[in-house]
């Protein structure tokens, strides 16, 4: 599993989002679902989404 890292930009704050996910679809796909409810909300209005890399989790079995 990895963990993909966006940088999210509001009108208020900038804050990293970090999702895990098996995929860079599955991950876009997440992002995408956040933006339609913050999108919902009035308050917030998105003035950027930078895509910031992946962390990787090596676990040893």
């Amino acid at each position: 599993m990895k963990q993909y890292v966006f940088t999210f930009d509001t009108n208020d704050c900038q804050r990293d989002l970090i999702f895990n996910a098996s995929g860079i679809v599955d991950a876009v796909n997440q992002l995408k679902f956040i933006m339609n409810v913050l999108k919902a909300d009035s308050n917030y209005q998105t003035k950027s989404v930078y895509y910031k890399g992946i962390i990787f989790n090596n676990h040893l079995l």
